[in-house]
């Protein structure tokens, strides 16, 4: 959506949203008094309060048209009230969307964590291979034979093997997530939440989250106090 379009629904919605007019009075408004900051706002709010996907579209076109930074921040802010009115779920239906939503995202996260860390196997076994042929003329070069036999345990086969057994594990767990990926996106597409921005639900705690239900700790007023002391380093 062009620049322009999205002036023109701004004018259009303040007319239609203000006390009725006459043409004439229509016909004779300024349109440059009415595109102040202030009217702006206001009818960045009216879509936000509306909490269709109609409204919110028209506030993602207006942050990606608008040079304004104080009415790109104001609506960021309206965006995300926007989303919330739009997409918070009614019914056990949507609730399910939602929740597979997030849970997308979250593993979108966990696999590309998953990633970083084939990589840096890659790169640890890449360094080894370089290390074990360095060595093997070393041992070769050697004519010490007490040497040789004291020497040879510096580079450890071992642990070649491990981080190769390791590397395999990953691309195993990888490749489950991906398959999982592919399959969670496509029960998404089929629910009002495949357009969701990520922005949105990272705005979203649900109660009980990052509570661990496995132990009791040393009960749960530990727990507060560990709640409290990470809000304190914040600050």
């Amino acid at each position: 959506m062009t620049k322009k379009q999205v002036l023109k629904d701004i004018v259009e919605d303040l007319d239609q949203s203000g006390e009725d007019r006459s043409e004439e009075k229509k016909k004779k408004k300024d349109q440059k008094q009415i595109l102040n900051k202030e009217s702006i706002k206001t009818q960045l709010v009216c879509w936000a309060h509306k909490g269709t996907k109609e409204a919110v579209q028209k506030i993602r076109d207006f942050i990606t048209q608008t040079n304004d930074k104080d009415l790109k921040e104001w609506a960021k802010i309206a965006l995300d009230e926007g989303e919330y009115f739009c997409y918070s779920p009614n019914n056990n239906k949507e609730e399910k969307g939602f929740q597979l939503a997030q849970m997308l995202l979250d593993r979108e996260d966990k696999s590309y964590y998953k990633m970083s860390k084939i990589n840096a196997a890659c790169l640890e076994l890449r360094k080894l291979d370089v290390e074990r042929e360095v060595h093997k003329k070393v041992l070769k070069n050697l004519k010490d034979k007490k040497k040789v036999e004291d020497w040879k345990y510096n580079f450890s086969e071992d642990y070649y093997l491990s981080v190769r057994a390791r590397l395999e594990e990953l691309e195993e767990e990888l490749a489950y997530e991906d398959a999982w990926l592919k399959e969670a996106e496509k029960m998404v597409k089929k629910t009002e939440y495949k357009d969701v921005s990520r922005n949105f639900f990272q705005s979203i705690h649900e109660d009980g989250e990052g509570i661990n239900f496995w132990s009791d700790n040393n009960g749960w007023k530990d727990e507060r106090e560990e709640e409290f002391l990470e809000d304190e380093d914040k600050i």
